[in-house]
């Protein structure tokens, strides 16, 4: 007479239940385990904020520890981290403007990794390059097109701007910022003076950017006139 398997509690039926799955024959089955296994979609999202964690962490760190005397060494690790295949890497080169903030006194080389990091690739003949270069140009165009600043965080925000544009006129001197671009963007910059309602700000965003670029731009100006 075929005896009736009984569970008297819980834990004997999960202990029961573990034993290997058999077949109609009586043979033991290994389920396949997946290389690939299915992940509830948080655990996912939790790694990849996890993985930008890390990535922006270790790129602040880096430019952090910045210094002349270690461009070539700065340069070297930075290119390591491949930021130009990252999916963040609009949070990175909001970091690098926002370090030429920080940091004004080392904007030329911040430039100057930008320019690296979009040279690297393009030597190589890799896409990816440009995607780099694209996001710098977006971030260009976004401080551009924020003119109007008001309210309890004015003097940070105005503080910031004249950063970015400084920043932006070391792109231009690393030549990722075309001549034609910035002459448009100087013009509008002095619009404001035209306007009934004067903005120093933008006024002396734009005297200082010509202090920085204006050789250059005569230079490149008179190279395409001749």
């Amino acid at each position: 007479m075929e005896r009736r398997m009984e569970y008297n509690t819980k834990k004997d039926w999960m202990r029961k239940t573990n034993d290997p799955i058999l077949d109609r024959q009586g043979k033991s089955v290994h389920l396949h385990q997946s290389l690939n296994p299915w992940r509830p979609s948080r655990e996912k999202e939790n790694g990849k904020e996890e993985k930008e964690r890390v990535l922006l962490r270790s790129i602040k760190g880096l430019l952090n520890g910045a210094s002349r005397e270690r461009k070539d060494a700065l340069m070297k690790v930075f290119l390591e981290y491949r930021v130009h295949e990252s999916p963040f890497l609009n949070e990175v080169v909001s970091i690098i403007f926002d370090m030429a903030v920080e940091v004004p006194d080392y904007c030329s080389l911040y430039a100057a990794l930008c320019s690296a990091q979009v040279g690297s690739k393009l030597k190589s003949g890799a896409s990816m390059g440009s995607r780099f270069k694209s996001e710098i140009l977006k971030k260009v165009q976004e401080i551009f097109n924020t003119k109007t600043i008001s309210g309890k965080v004015e003097d940070t925000l105005r503080r910031a701007r004249m950063g970015h544009i400084n920043f932006i006129g070391h792109l231009y001197l690393e030549r990722l910022i075309s001549l034609r671009f910035m002459h448009y963007r100087v013009i509008d910059l002095l619009k404001s003076i035209n306007e009934v309602s004067t903005d120093e700000d933008l006024i002396d965003c734009a005297v200082r950017l010509l202090e920085k670029i204006g050789k250059k731009m005569e230079e490149e100006e008179e190279k395409y006139d001749g």
